[in-house]
């Protein structure tokens, strides 16, 4: 008994990192907006693609690393330098004004609300284990990047899905 093979041959050609940023030909249409889902490495960092870090006037020059803001499925980043010791500032004075019983909590709240990252060289961000939990990359190590108007967010890829109802929308009227 005979069997057929089918034998499909693809043309050898290097294998780089990456993909350049005319895969998404959408891209073009608004200079100041990105999306892409990333995978994070085995140590937790998240290395930022060319297509977003060209979107980003701010991320070749921040200082101090990235300040986190953590809200409900997602994260935005900015730079530590411009914002962060403004928001530390913020949350003294707060902490200054309660009840000392209530210190302790407030206190709780800012390290659940914010987070100081570090940035390697080059653009790839750590992401500590509290915020990898937050955005599900424990389970699935991915996270969806975001530029929209010079902000840089982090999605949990769940989340961003479930709002894309509302994202097709706006293209379909």
């Amino acid at each position: 008994m005979a069997v057929d093979k089918i034998i499909v041959l693809f043309p050898i050609s290097p294998m780089t990192k990456g993909r350049p940023v005319s895969w998404n030909i959408f891209g073009k249409l608004d200079p100041g907006a990105w999306t892409q889902l990333v995978e994070l490495d085995a140590r937790g960092r998240l290395s930022l693609p060319s297509a977003v870090r060209s979107r980003l006037a701010w991320f070749d020059s921040i200082e101090g690393g990235l300040l986190a803001t953590i809200d409900t499925g997602h994260v935005e980043l900015s730079s530590w330098s411009d914002f962060g010791p403004r928001v530390l500032e913020s949350v003294k004075e707060r902490i200054g004004h309660v009840p000392l019983q209530s210190k302790g909590q407030l206190a709780v709240a800012a390290m659940d609300r914010y987070m100081r990252l570090s940035v390697e060289k080059p653009a790839r961000i750590v992401l500590p284990l509290d915020l990898r939990h937050h955005l599900g990359c424990l389970e699935v190590s991915v996270a969806r990047v975001v530029v929209l108007d010079g902000t840089l967010t982090l999605w949990s890829e769940a989340n961003w899905c479930q709002d894309r109802a509302k994202r097709l929308t706006l293209l379909t009227g």
